[in-house]
This record gives C-alpha cells, structure tokens and sequence, in this order.
C-alpha cells in the first residue's frame, strides 16, 4: 500500500476510533468546555496519528527482499512492480493534494466572502472588543475575529442580544477554533469523522454563547424567537452565527442550564 492511501486508511481509523470514544466520554462528562478540548485535540490526533512510524523487526524474516533489483546483462534493473508502484504512488499524491486544494480554496472563498461583508457594511459599533457593521446581505447574525455582522432590519432589541451573543463568540476565541478545524480539514478532506466532529464542536460554540446571553439575564422566550427568525439563508462555515444556535429548542435549552460551560 502506497503512502497516501496508508495515511487515508489510517486516519480513518483513528478517526472511527476517536470519534466513538469521545461520544462515549461525552455521555459521562457534562462540560462543553471539556468537549471542545477534546474535540480540538481529536483534529491534531487524527492527523498525526497516521504519520508515526511504529517499526517492529523481525529476525526471521530479515533475509527477504522485497522488489529486488534484476541483474540484466550486467546492469541492475527495477522490477515491474516497483515502477507501478511509483506510478500509483505519484497519482494519489497529485489527487490527494488536487481535492485538498479545492478544500483550500473554499475557505479563501468564504474568508473572500467575509471581506466583502465588511466592505460593504455600516460601521454601527467600534471599541477595541469588536467592530459591529450592519449589512443588507445577511439574515442572520454572524462573527469573524472581532467582526460581528448584523442583519441591518434588526430592531434595536434584536440588535443588542445579537450583539451580546457574537461578542461571546469573540471572547471566547471561537473563531480561531474555525480557522484551526477548517485547515486540518483540508489535509483531512477524506475523513467524515472530522466533518462530524467540526458540526459538533459549532454547535458546543453556540451553546457557550447561549449560556452566556441567558446568564446575563436575557428572557429566554424572546432569545427563542430571535433564534427562529435567525434560521434562514447561508453564512460561512468559517463563522459562527446564530444561524447554528439550537437552543430554540426545549430540549437543548433545558440540557443547556444542566451543563458547566
């Protein structure tokens, strides 16, 4: 088995593996602030995992030669086998690099996107915590670094919690978590247990931010309806946005005040 696919296989693994082990943990342990280590970790582990090199000798076998050199005529030729080995080895690595520069590029596209909301925003709000623009072409509230983005036909209500809520975001370091899990991702654009862990560890950011909205004495009905109104349209993935929040929901909201955030 070439290198490329040997990582591929093997990350799958330690992603399965990963992956149903935090799923076990996350049963017992009730701290979000714990799941998203732990996720953030799982990303680092899954993609190193594979490229340690576990040698293990065996003198028994230590005469054999695998793809042996043929001595033709005098001069020293490699076997067939080694040259298509070559050949499959050199083609998985410019399709494993092709796919992941695509994944590459989708995040430049949504950063683009980002840029361009920013733009063509109005500056509402400046201080050295964040800069708060207003903009057309949203219909929900997002954050990026110390960016925060609102819908510009919010009221003045809707506003303020949508404020309180990004700027948890921001204190909070969620972005740089994005930025992190979305590069590791297109290394490991192959592996569904990443993209499953990274849906995961969004909504551990918007749970974080719903706690401290509501901590901060925020009536929980009217957050639900601002919640609602919020879950439409597209935002980048590369963000965090209420767009993601589910504590609209009586289950998770309920769930929410029962956890360590």
């Amino acid at each position: 088995m070439n290198a490329i696919l040997s990582y591929i296989f093997e990350s799958l693994i330690s992603g399965a593996i990963i992956f149903l082990l935090l799923k076990f943990l996350f049963t017992r342990v009730q701290n979000y602030q714990f799941y998203r280590i732990a996720m953030l970790l799982s990303f680092t582990a899954v993609s190193i995992f594979p490229l340690i090199d576990i040698s293990v000798s065996n003198p028994a076998i230590s005469g054999y030669i695998l793809d042996p050199l043929y001595i033709i005529n005098g001069e020293a030729t490699l076997s067939n086998s080694v040259y298509t080995d070559m050949s499959l080895s050199l083609i998985s690595l410019i399709a494993f690099t092709l796919v992941g520069l695509l994944f590459l590029l989708r995040v430049i596209i949504q950063l683009q996107k980002l840029f361009q909301l920013k733009s063509g925003g109005e500056l509402f709000e400046k201080s050295n915590e964040c800069s708060v623009y207003l903009s057309d072409k949203i219909s929900s509230p997002l954050s990026f670094g110390k960016w925060i983005f609102i819908p510009d036909n919010f009221s003045a209500n809707e506003r303020y919690i949508a404020i309180c809520h990004e700027k948890s975001h921001i204190r909070r370091g969620h972005t740089i978590d994005l930025i992190f899990s979305s590069l590791i991702l297109t290394v490991q654009w192959f592996n569904p247990f990443l993209h499953l862990l990274k849906k995961k560890l969004a909504e551990v950011h918007e749970f974080q931010a719903d706690f401290d909205v509501l901590s901060s004495g925020t009536d929980i009905t009217e957050y639900r309806v601002l919640l609602l109104s919020s879950q439409v349209g597209r935002i980048p993935e590369i963000s965090n946005s209420l767009h993601k929040s589910l504590t609209f929901l009586g289950s998770y909201s309920d769930t929410l005040f029962n956890l360590q955030l």
